[in-house]
């Protein structure tokens, strides 16, 4: 492989950008290590190949991984044995960060194997809640973490990829670019869900096979909102409830020092109190 990239422009090329993304994966993760080179701590050329796959499979865009893979692909079922299965992935896009999950689900079987969770905070909604548009900057932090997520979800075998995106894209007038963005990775159109199916997605992933006394209440603490949903895991949501009061919302609006004042940390006490009082009116949150 290193005599095939003395040669080949384009493997040499991709090996570059492999190295130099691994780095700066590396130093968003420890700030300062991406002066220890790239890929196997290699600054060029390729030195471990399983550091390589690893670097695939992670999502990064390395070309001697994705060879190894399909080397690995062309064994068959001689290296790990597992029942007929499909997989997928689904990408949470928050206002302060995207989530990514692929599972496999087995015929059969109703419980999933989990085979990659990750989370990186992009501030999507920085400056939403005062312009209504996504800010240039922070578009394109989300948009790179994007199309390393779906690399992954490819690498780890994905048949299909979806992305929900909740309170600063709803609120957002300027979506269009994540949304081809989204299309282009994904290839899926990006759904955009209302605050009350966020809510029930949330009460669903938080009381599946909990053992406690019902009904529940799940709160779901976002960066643009924060739901508010009461009922059991039989019935599923008996009433929910979206309100705008998420950490990054409440920050820009009210938070005006850091550390924050007395008087911010008021103001933002003010602003949580009046909206419990609103989500007492409208659930019998003292039920559960």
């Amino acid at each position: 492989l290193n005599e095939q990239e003395e040669i080949d422009p384009n493997l040499r090329t991709g090996l570059r950008r492999a190295h130099e993304e691994y780095a700066r994966e590396r130093g968003r993760l420890a700030p300062g290590s991406e002066k220890e080179g790239g890929v196997g701590g290699s600054a060029r050329g390729v030195k471990c190949l399983h550091a390589h796959y690893a670097h695939y499979v992670a999502g990064g865009p390395d070309p001697v991984g994705r060879w190894v893979a399909a080397a690995l692909k062309g064994q068959g079922d001689t290296i790990h044995y597992e029942k007929l299965a499909r997989r997928a992935a689904a990408i949470d896009l928050g206002t302060n960060s995207i989530r990514l999950l692929v599972v496999r689900a087995s015929d059969g079987e109703d419980d999933l194997v989990e085979l990659a969770r990750d989370m990186v905070i992009t501030r999507l909604g920085q400056g939403v809640d005062a312009t209504g548009r996504l800010n240039p900057a922070a578009l394109r932090r989300t948009i790179d973490v994007l199309e390393r997520f779906c690399r992954r979800s490819r690498a780890l075998g994905a048949e299909r990829v979806h992305l929900a995106a909740t309170s600063a894209v709803r609120d957002a007038s300027n979506r269009d670019e994540l949304a081809a963005a989204v299309q282009l990775f994904t290839g899926e159109p990006m759904e955009v869900i209302t605050g009350e199916r966020e809510a029930q997605l949330s009460f669903q992933g938080a009381t599946r096979g909990l053992r406690a006394p019902r009904p529940f209440l799940v709160l779901d603490i976002g960066g643009g909102s924060t739901e508010f949903v009461l009922g059991d895991d039989s019935n599923g949501p008996r009433a929910a409830v979206s309100m705008q009061i998420g950490s990054v919302r409440l920050t820009e609006r009210l938070v005006h020092t850091d550390p924050p004042s007395y008087r911010d940390l008021e103001a933002v006490d003010r602003a949580v109190a009046s909206a419990l009082g609103e989500v007492e009116d409208r659930l019998s949150v003292h039920d559960a």
